[in-house]
């Protein structure tokens, strides 16, 4: 060990203002798309955190008095991707329909997406994406005095300025 000091904070779906992939691009396929993909069943489990909640949590980490821990942050409201797409589509007042796609037909054309796209899709990147990804943000919202935005609030807010 170095004995050097440190803090490592895992976030879960960072999302807002200045964000250009992930859920601004999921907002943008929604707005424009009448039939929505989702990687497998869509039931995976999310927790997304709200930038600026990611911020106060990198200061909070910078008090001298916390050291060599590890916290999780992420948003108060836990979701699967379906209902974050519902949550979307009610936001900008559509309804779309949703479509499972089974992750080995992804799998399969990831090959084809990265040689067209140039953008490097693969097999882990793809079963992350129907990993289970609720969390306890217990320490976060004590240790840290983070009452995160809620997702609802959130989505609000950046559909306005997407």
């Amino acid at each position: 060990e170095s004995g050097v000091p440190y803090v490592i904070l895992r976030p879960n779906t960072i999302y807002g203002p200045g964000e250009r992939q992930g859920i601004t691009e999921l907002i943008k396929l929604v707005r424009k798309s009448y039939v929505v993909p989702m990687v497998g069943s869509g039931r995976a489990m999310l927790q997304p955190i709200h930038v600026s909640d990611v911020c106060k949590a990198v200061l909070a980490s910078a008090n001298p008095s916390i050291k060599n821990d590890i916290f999780e942050i992420g948003g108060p409201d836990t979701l699967t991707f379906k209902q974050l797409i519902e949550l979307i589509a009610k936001e900008l007042g559509v309804k779309r329909i949703t479509v499972p796609i089974p992750v080995s037909l992804l799998v399969a054309g990831s090959w084809f997406y990265n040689r067209l796209a140039h953008q490097p899709w693969n097999k882990d990147k793809l079963l992350n994406l129907t990993k289970d990804k609720s969390m306890n943000i217990t320490r976060m919202r004590n240790e840290f005095g983070i009452q995160p935005i809620g997702v609802k609030e959130g989505i609000k807010e950046l559909v306005k300025i997407t």
